[in-house]
């Protein structure tokens, strides 16, 4: 497969190479465990519907598991002074996972 190319055509041996699945039928990398993301999944060359679509529930759910569980750390003095630079002084800076503020 070539990165150059996002569109290209994934045979289903190279996927599975990279894949397995799990106990309830669910593809995952073999890298981190994470349901690969749809539009990959869409390129897989005889990878089912019906695969995809639980698939596609199964990040969703696992996403949403992440979210609920997000625990960000506090913003460090490094941080801080990070995000100063890069918006300014006085900028109201969001978290988008959480929608917690930080002003600089």
């Amino acid at each position: 497969m070539s990165m150059l190319n996002p569109n290209e055509p994934v045979p289903m041996e190279e996927f599975e190479e990279k894949a397995y699945t799990d106990e309830h039928g669910i593809y995952r990398w073999r890298t981190n465990d994470t349901v690969p993301m749809r539009d990959y999944l869409d390129r897989v060359v005889g990878l089912s519907a019906p695969i995809k679509a639980r698939c596609a529930l199964a990040r969703k759910r696992d996403n949403e598991e992440f979210l609920a569980n997000y625990n960000p750390p506090p913003i460090s003095g490094e941080q801080a002074f990070e995000m100063r630079a890069a918006f300014g002084e006085g900028v109201e800076v969001v978290n988008v996972l959480t929608g917690e503020t930080h002003t600089t």
